[in-house]
């Protein structure tokens, strides 16, 4: 009799903790963040959305799980797959690339957040890629997806480079801007076409060499390098940007400045940009997330946002050696106010 009821509250004892255990896997909420590549923005954004969710998430519920497509889209797009079928809460992704796998290949069930894109008519997202009619008519897509998108600031862009500089000599047609560029990432394509015309009234020109895949850029740089131009100038491209220590040695060795569309690559090498705040849009992007997954209030009207706050990234070793160190002289020149510029130290 003792041995039948002891072996029944074993039983039970047993029975209860399969049960705490059961509902503690299903409090827990995963998210799995999608980068498209190893590169320094993408990561900067991803440690930020890490970081914004636990403003929302004091109870530890989410649990992150980070998964990288290598800069491949069709791996982009099969992990895609694979992690929303899994019962993934959210996918995060990083990486125009990405952004597109997840969102075309997730399940409808999944909530998908996107972060580091400036092109929302190539993720469906909008039909314009006028900064002033997302300002205007606003975001569309799917119901399920949420994110930031970050407008590639063309025109302070070509202010940093007309600042920095020398302008083009009376007998010059013009003077030469090198631009690799992968021709399957939309942001760089529209990033080209917006920055070669605003360099144009400045008396630059911009010159492209197309790439395929990482292995492909040094060779792009030596082809620019051979064509006579002034500085590299880095667009928003994963591609690229994923071989940004390359693009720094090649183009350092030719005595050239490497300018970027994001300041993650300044530490990497480069020499400036004039980009947002990257960390910071992943802390939005991450409390986005936070918000969503844990069911907390949140607009619908703001699934898609606009995040714009960009800011000159310059190395200190570039103001001193090309500048002068006058960071007042290179502000006047570029309309910026005092505190608009940030200093980085490049990695030794």
């Amino acid at each position: 009799m003792f041995l039948s009821r002891l072996l029944v509250v074993t039983a039970l004892l047993l029975l209860s903790g399969c049960e705490k255990k059961q509902n503690s896997l299903q409090d827990e909420l995963e998210v799995q963040l999608m980068l498209y590549g190893a590169h320094p923005l993408l990561l900067t954004v991803k440690d930020g959305v890490i970081e914004g969710a636990r403003k929302y998430d004091s109870g530890n519920k989410i649990s992150f799980h980070l998964n990288d497509a290598n800069f491949q889209f069709q791996e982009a797009v099969f992990q895609s797959r694979q992690v929303s079928r899994k019962g993934a809460s959210a996918l995060v992704a990083f990486g125009t690339p990405s952004i597109k796998a997840a969102i075309s290949n997730s399940n409808p069930d999944v909530k998908v957040f996107f972060g580091a894109s400036s092109d929302p008519v190539s993720i469906g997202v909008a039909n314009s890629n006028d900064p002033d009619l997302w300002k205007e008519k606003g975001f569309d897509g799917k119901d399920n997806v949420y994110g930031l998108v970050t407008n590639f600031d063309y025109v302070g862009m070509a202010s940093l480079i007309s600042n920095v500089l020398p302008k083009k000599e009376s007998n010059e047609e013009c003077v030469r801007i090198g631009y690799p560029m992968s021709d399957g990432e939309p942001n760089s394509v529209l990033a080209y076409d917006k920055l070669k015309f605003q360099l144009e009234k400045e008396g630059f020109c911009l010159i492209s060499s197309a790439v395929s895949s990482p292995v492909d850029v040094p060779l792009a740089i030596r082809s620019l390098i051979s064509k006579g131009v002034s500085a590299i100038q880095v667009g928003p491209d994963n591609t690229v940007s994923g071989s940004i220590g390359a693009v720094v040695s090649i183009a350092h060795n030719a005595n050239l400045p490497v300018f970027t569309s994001d300041s993650a690559s300044i530490s990497k090498g480069a020499d400036a940009a004039y980009a947002v705040d990257f960390y910071m849009l992943g802390i939005a992007l991450g409390e986005k997330v936070a918000q969503v997954v844990l069911d907390k209030e949140v607009n619908e009207e703001s699934r898609i946002d606009i995040f714009s706050n960009s800011k000159l990234y310059i190395s200190k070793q570039f103001l001193s050696s090309h500048l002068n160190s006058d960071q007042a002289g290179l502000l006047k020149g570029m309309g910026l106010e005092e505190g608009s510029i940030i200093l980085v130290d490049k990695a030794k």
